[in-house]
């Protein structure tokens, strides 16, 4: 992927290299051959201008955040020789999906813990998983739980490890680790550099936000462009401004996480100093999010709205609930007629799959 470009007017180019050189260090898959496409969705009521990024036509396993950061966790796991990936999720894991495709893809063996309330099978998700060849568990219980278990699994093919080929290599939930993250501060650099092929100013990115390491990548993307604010002649009121919509309202301190995940993968490149958060905000307003995995009249709102305006599908759990956001916040008088509005589609429609199943869809496509 070449980012290399000169924005409109002056002579700086912003790069890979913009960014910091460490990243051409990291072993990485390509499972994404060229830029996910930012294309113009039309404007809002307010005037703004809204856009989409199209991180769900990534090209695998019907696409979605999580196959950026496979790429880089990936690479590690097939250097270190695993043979067998492990990892854990939610009932409708969008990761856990991906994580089966991309191991089909590079003959790995994988293993997926999915925690249920029921201790049944009931997402589209897990049947996609499973066609995609992956070993499924079930476990009754929290996340927490579906992560023990998975843990134990691990340590159990380690013992047998000194007398078989297989290797073990556990991915926790969401790919959400420091490793993952480096896809995201890569990613804010590829959206910034198409947003100035378009020279489009006063620019704000949604996205849906669970295991925050989509939003803490895009973070590190940003303070690493700051901090080298005056080599590019940026400012911090000229960067891509980042509004995420924290889905898991429920968790009790995610702005802990977010620094502690942006620390790690900034350590990485040895820019531990660089971290800068003015550059973003969280929302949970819950007349949007709700509980987690559970829609509500704002989010299931937007989700027909993007199919019956833009022909665009979103995921009930996730990205309805991003896009709910946009809309709330543009009836608030949040945008100015001049503002740039990205929706980051990061996917998640594998799980439409099982509602489908159960014509919860059509119940929402009547229901107005």
């Amino acid at each position: 992927m070449d980012f290399n470009y000169k924005r409109p007017g002056d002579e700086i180019p912003f790069s890979v290299a913009s960014l910091d050189t460490s990243f051409l260090s990291f072993p990485r898959v390509r499972f994404i051959k060229q830029e996910t496409p930012l294309e113009h969705l039309g404007r809002l009521k307010s005037g703004a201008n809204l856009w989409i990024k199209r991180d769900d036509l990534s090209p695998i396993g019907l696409g979605g955040n999580k196959v950026r950061k496979l790429e880089f966790i990936l690479a590690e796991a097939i250097i270190m020789g695993a043979t067998d990936i492990v990892s854990a999720g939610a009932e409708q894991s969008n990761h856990l999906r991906i994580t089966a495709a991309c191991c089909a893809k590079l003959g790995l063996r994988c293993h997926l813990f999915f925690a249920s309330v029921t201790g049944e099978a009931t997402s589209g998700n897990q049947d996609l998983a499973k066609l995609f060849g992956a070993q499924i568990h079930i476990i009754k219980g929290t996340l927490d739980d579906a992560v023990i278990a998975a843990e134990k699994f691990v340590a159990d093919l380690s013992e047998k490890d000194h007398k078989t080929s297989v290797s073990p290599y556990f991915i926790p939930p969401g790919g959400s680790i420091a490793l993952g993250c480096l896809a995201y501060a890569l990613c804010y650099s590829e959206i910034t550099h198409q947003l100035n092929k378009f020279a489009l100013k006063s620019n704000f990115v949604y996205l849906a936000a669970s295991t925050m390491g989509t939003l803490s990548g895009l973070i590190c993307g940003a303070s690493l462009m700051l901090s080298r604010k005056e080599s590019l002649g940026i400012s911090l009121s000229s960067l891509l401004k980042i509004r995420a919509v924290n889905v898991d309202s429920q968790q009790s301190d995610p702005q802990s996480r977010i620094l502690s995940l942006c620390k790690e993968t900034l350590s990485l490149l040895n820019k531990s100093d660089n971290l800068n958060t003015e550059i973003f905000e969280l929302a949970s307003d819950k007349e949007v999010v709700g509980s987690y995995g559970v829609p509500t009249k704002v989010s299931d709102f937007a989700l027909r709205y993007a199919a019956e305006t833009y022909g665009l599908l979103l995921d009930r759990t996730y990205t309805a609930k991003a896009f709910a956001q946009i809309l709330v916040d543009d009836v608030n008088m949040k945008f100015k007629a001049s503002d740039n509005i990205i929706f980051l589609h990061t996917g998640g429609i594998g799980a439409n799959f099982s509602v489908l199943d159960n014509c919860s869809i059509r119940s929402i496509a009547n229901d107005h």
